[in-house]
């Protein structure tokens, strides 16, 4: 319901929220009744049917369902995973709101992000993203941001906040040098808008263009977390370039602290390595 009547009200941004919220909750609840299964059966046996109840083949998934059905450890808790995992992967049905603001007033969560999301949705008319004014970003408005960016897409709502928390947007004009071949840097930085052109300078000073990044790239990750030498030069290119600047010894830090962080920095990193073997591999035949 939340989901929908944020979308109602033209919050498409923090529907999307809504519902990366709603799914990590859903892992939450998930996690801690299979870790009661695994307390009165065998836990190889338990981690199997989860596997399967989770699988994305409707065949195994049904299976696996099947085996919850016909009871397995403590029969009440097996009934209430099959309902519970039944109406989860059913698919919702659009619902039609009345009034979707006085839904959003009167809905009264004990979940802190909910709450955040719909006190959002009531003070503003647009989605935080959609529009070419220049502002200042809040919170929810970077996280809506770091959301689409390849670079966190396997973050919670939880991670993308405290990384959201860390992050502080800045404008540089044109031709602004972002960090320079062979230095050291400190900034870990995500466009919005703008492009940031890479290049590198030979022996004798000539300048050559390797690739221009645009919005939702990310940049300097090794260098501002690792403190290696930059090997290129970034320059602002094609008007002013609009960014989140993260300190990377901020970032370092919370992946210290968190460390489903730099897991979920790690998953999005084999995602893309695997797209690139595979563009290679199709390139080569």
């Amino acid at each position: 319901e939340i989901s929908e009547a944020l979308r109602a009200n033209g919050n498409s941004g923090l529907a999307a929220l809504a519902d990366m919220r709603l799914q990590d909750l859903n892992r939450f609840v998930l996690d801690g009744a299979w870790r009661v299964m695994e307390q009165v059966m065998d836990k190889t046996i338990v981690q199997a049917v989860r596997s399967a109840t989770e699988d994305e083949d409707d065949e195994v998934r049904d299976s696996g369902i099947e085996t919850l059905i016909e009871g397995m450890g403590d029969n009440r808790l097996s009934a209430a995973l099959v309902l519970y995992l039944s109406n989860w992967n059913d698919e919702h049905l659009p619902l039609i709101v009345a009034d979707n603001a006085a839904l959003l007033k009167t809905i009264d969560f004990r979940d802190t992000w909910l709450n955040q999301l719909t006190a959002e949705a009531l003070n503003k008319k647009e989605d935080p993203m959609d529009n070419n004014r220049r502002q200042l970003l809040g919170l929810l408005d970077k996280i809506v941001f770091l959301k689409q960016v390849p670079f966190f897409s396997k973050l919670t709502l939880d991670e993308l906040g405290r990384v959201a928390d860390i992050a502080e947007e800045q404008f540089h004009e044109q031709e602004t040098p972002m960090f320079l071949q062979g230095a050291s840097n400190q900034i870990l930085g995500v466009i919005i808008e703008g492009c940031l052109s890479i290049s590198t300078v030979d022996s004798n000073g000539e300048e050559r263009l390797i690739s221009k990044l645009h919005p939702k790239y990310v940049y300097g990750e090794s260098s501002s977390i690792y403190g290696t030498l930059t090997t290129a030069k970034g320059t602002a290119h094609g008007g002013e370039l609009h960014i989140l600047a993260i300190q990377g010894a901020e970032f370092a830090k919370l992946i210290r602290l968190y460390p489903g962080i730099g897991i979920g920095i790690l998953q999005s990193a084999f995602d893309r390595v695997r797209r690139l073997e595979e563009s290679i591999v199709k390139d080569l035949h």
